[in-house]
C-alpha cells in the first residue's frame, strides 16, 4: 500500500486497527464535492472514534489520477464504479487480520458516500441522525470547495524514515 516511485505524494495508509473502519477520501484540492465528503468523513470519525478513523489525500488532477491508477488498478470494482475518475473517490479500509494488509471496499463519489451513510447510520441516535441530515444537504460552492484545512485525518500515520 506504499507509494513507491509514484508521481503522487499521498501519505502512507498503515494497517487499520482491528475493529475499526477507515474512511478514505482522495480528491482535488479545491472541489465542493470533495470538501463535502471530507466534512462528512470528519463528522463520522469525530462522533464515532471507536468505530471509524479517516485518511485523506488532496491533489491536483495529474497527481490525483496517478494515485487512483496506482492504488485501484488491482482492486475489483463493482460495475457502477468502473472508470470512476471524478473527485472525490471514497473507499473503506478494514484490517484483513494480518496486521499488514488492508481490505479495500470501493464506495465511489460523494453521492455514493451519501448512500452508504444512509445505510450505515439508521438514525437510532442523535449522532446518527445528525450525520444523515448533514450528508443530505447538497455541497456548497462557497462553503465546501476550499476544504483542505477543515479537519485533519484521524488515522495515525508514521512518517517514513527511508531516505528519499
Amino acid at each position: 500500500m506504499g507509494c513507491g516511485d509514484s508521481k503522487h505524494d499521498a501519505p502512507a495508509r498503515p494497517s487499520v486497527p482491528s475493529g475499526k473502519t477507515r474512511i478514505c477520501i482522495a480528491g482535488f484540492k479545491i472541489s465542493h464535492h470533495t470538501g463535502k465528503a471530507h466534512k462528512m468523513a470528519a463528522m463520522i470519525a469525530e462522533k464515532f472514534p471507536d468505530r471509524f478513523e479517516s485518511w485523506y489525500y488532496w491533489a491536483w488532477s495529474g497527481q490525483y489520477n496517478d494515485f487512483l491508477k496506482e492504488t485501484f488498478d488491482p482492486v475489483p470494482f463493482p460495475p457502477h464504479l468502473k472508470g470512476h475518475g471524478s473527485s472525490p473517490f471514497v473507499w473503506l479500509e478494514h484490517s484483513d487480520g494480518s496486521g499488514v494488509t488492508n481490505t479495500i471496499t470501493p464506495i465511489g463519489g460523494r453521492e455514493h458516500f451519501v448512500e452508504w451513510i444512509k445505510k450505515e447510520f439508521t438514525g437510532h441516535t442523535q449522532e446518527e441522525t445528525a450525520i444523515v441530515e448533514f450528508a443530505a444537504v447538497a455541497p456548497s460552492l462557497c462553503g465546501d470547495a476550499s476544504h483542505m484545512g477543515d479537519a485533519p485525518m484521524t488515522c495515525r500515520v508514521v512518517p517514513s524514515t527511508a531516505p528519499k
